[in-house]
């Protein structure tokens, strides 16, 4: 009898401990692509704050990578090239969803403009992470939100 409580009680606390390890690892893990997804979004706020002082237009034409347009644009991502040159990407680019380089984020960029003094272009930038949840219940977000403007270049 003695040996059948004991082998209760060991079962007992292997179960908890398994628990507990499992628990622990998600936690981890969930920690980790938060992290990660942080990366990411500061990666983005550093591509925009490169591009700000792109010109609307180039030789006439518009400039795809004018980041403050009049109108509101659709969601988007930026990507940088193998130069080090950020390029506003719509978000069926391949740098804007999984894989993503190989990540498990979708990446958007939504941008409202605000009227800064005349003549000096600006605007709201809400920068967003979205991903499987490591429990697979959902999905996990993370966001940053930024106000940036265009330095006025001198004539």
């Amino acid at each position: 009898m003695e040996v059948i409580i004991v082998l209760a009680v060991l079962g007992l606390a292997v179960s908890i401990s398994y628990a507990t390890a499992s628990r622990s690892l998600l936690d981890t893990r969930q920690a980790q692509e938060a992290s990660q997804a942080a990366e990411l979004i500061h990666a983005q706020l550093e591509a925009l704050r490169t591009m700000a002082n792109n010109p609307p237009t180039i030789n006439g034409t518009a400039n795809p990578d004018y980041i403050f347009p009049a109108t509101t644009p659709p969601q988007y991502c930026v990507s940088v090239d193998n130069a080090d040159i950020a390029h506003v990407a719509l978000l069926t680019d391949p740098i804007c969803t999984p894989p993503a380089g190989g990540s498990l984020y979708n990446l958007t960029i939504d941008f409202t403009s605000i009227s800064a003094t005349p003549g000096k272009s600006g605007g709201h930038f809400k920068i967003q992470a979205t991903w499987d949840d490591v429990e697979g219940q959902g999905k996990d977000t993370a966001t940053l939100e930024y106000d940036l403007f265009q330095t006025p270049q001198p004539s």
